[in-house]
């Protein structure tokens, strides 16, 4: 994702080429989700858990870039339940 940022509204990118990275996250963004409700119930190695928490961080730092790219955030609440403050 970081790697096409940079080109994301060039005329050189397809739009095809947009929508299937769009699709890609999405779906990305979903297991995203899905993990943070395994660590929710426990269900990861505390090595894992901590992992998560640095992705979601990292999620939350690039968020200017997703609304440039207008690629979905992850949930703000799923966020908010790994203790990941989220800017308006």
């Amino acid at each position: 994702m970081l790697s096409c940022a940079s080109t994301w509204s060039d005329a050189a990118t397809a739009a095809d080429d947009r929508t299937a990275l769009r699709t890609e996250w999405a779906n990305i963004i979903d297991r995203f989700s899905l993990v943070v409700r395994a660590h929710e119930r426990g269900d990861l190695a505390p090595d894992t858990g901590a992992e998560l928490i640095e992705v979601a961080r990292l999620l939350e730092r690039l968020s200017p870039t997703l609304d440039a790219m207008q690629l979905r955030r992850p949930a703000a609440a799923d966020l908010q339940r790994l203790g990941i403050q989220v800017a308006a």
